[in-house]
């Protein structure tokens, strides 16, 4: 009896001591993908479960894909990370399970799923399930082929009493009333009358030069030692004054030949004089930039107001320097 104990006992110690042994983990191992279904069969609309086993050593870091458009019609649902199981081999399985439905009967295969994972040396590789898994698809009246619709019925018909249709004939006469109320309102809507203007009365050429420099004397351009505008301003005035009182194009002339058109038109030399050396102190300020001081500019603004007086024709005689027609260029 003693004897039998004893060699028990050394048997224990040794299944022990070998289970320890087997126990120590690889230091490599293969990596093992396998997929099954819950079940293959299903109504429109049910949702069975795809479950991805991996096979691989403990130091290996397995990362499932999300599957998310990877099923074709078939849709997944959710998925979860089941429980890892681990073996004394030091090897473990490593299991995600997805939740997948499908709303269009028919037959349809699950492609091989590749699972990616990273090796204990950092080395990053991938391995996928051995085949497809077929899945079929049955509508609800396959599933029941004795299912029987009764037609729907049709509502019952419940006459309105007619105090129900007195908000909608209110809502008519008040638009009604509105339309009819804007008609009359149109027609006594007093006519925009057209009332012919009285004709204007010509403005005479001295006139307006001397309403243009009145403005330009009201700018202040001199205070903001604008002079080129200043001067620019007058010559223009008075190159248009002299334009269609005289009709000689003093616009679209230089000062040299405004001066010898009216030397041959036998103005009055003073007057010629005068035009001529305001146009130049004009032209010097615009071209080559000439900054008078404040009292020359409001002396070329006197002479300017000189200039339409000294060329107006005498009241009530001829006036020899009458405007001509002249070619415009």
């Amino acid at each position: 009896m003693r004897k039998l104990l004893i060699h028990g006992l050394f048997a224990v110690l040794g299944l022990w001591g070998a289970a320890t042994a087997s126990g120590a983990p690889p230091a490599d191992g293969p990596v093992i993908a396998e997929a099954s279904l819950t079940q293959q069969s299903l109504r429109v609309g049910d949702q069975i479960g795809l479950r991805v086993r991996v096979t691989h050593p403990a130091d290996t870091q397995v990362a499932f894909p999300q599957l998310l458009d990877g099923l074709g019609t078939l849709e997944v649902i959710s998925s979860k990370l089941l429980p890892v199981t681990r073996f004394l081999d030091g090897s473990q399985v490593s299991v995600m399970e997805y939740t997948v439905t499908g709303f269009l009967p028919g037959s349809y295969a699950i492609p091989p799923i590749t699972v990616a994972y990273t090796t204990s040396t950092g080395q990053r590789e991938s391995v996928a399930t051995s085949q497809a898994l077929g899945v079929q698809i049955v509508s609800l009246l396959e599933a029941q082929p004795n299912l029987q619709f009764q037609d729907i019925k049709p509502p019952l018909a419940i006459p309105q009493a007619a105090i129900a249709y007195a908000p909608t004939i209110a809502q008519y006469v008040f638009v009604v009333g509105v339309l009819v109320l804007a008609l009359l309102l149109a027609r006594r809507w007093p006519r925009k009358r057209f009332v012919l203007g009285l004709p204007r009365v010509a403005v005479t050429p001295d006139a307006a030069a001397r309403e243009e420099l009145t403005r330009i004397a009201g700018l202040g351009l001199l205070e903001q030692e604008a002079y080129t505008t200043y001067y620019s301003l007058i010559s223009s005035c008075i190159r248009r004054y002299l334009d269609e009182r005289y009709g000689i194009y003093a616009i679209g002339s230089t000062t040299q030949e405004l001066r010898r058109i009216m030397d041959e038109r036998e103005m009055d030399r003073w007057h010629v004089r005068i035009v001529s050396g305001l146009l130049e102190e004009c032209d010097a300020a615009k071209w080559a930039h000439y900054e008078p001081l404040s009292a020359r500019g409001d002396r070329a603004m006197t002479i300017a107001f000189e200039i339409v007086s000294l060329t107006l024709p005498p009241e009530g005689s001829a006036n020899a320097l009458a405007p001509q027609a002249v070619a415009r260029g």
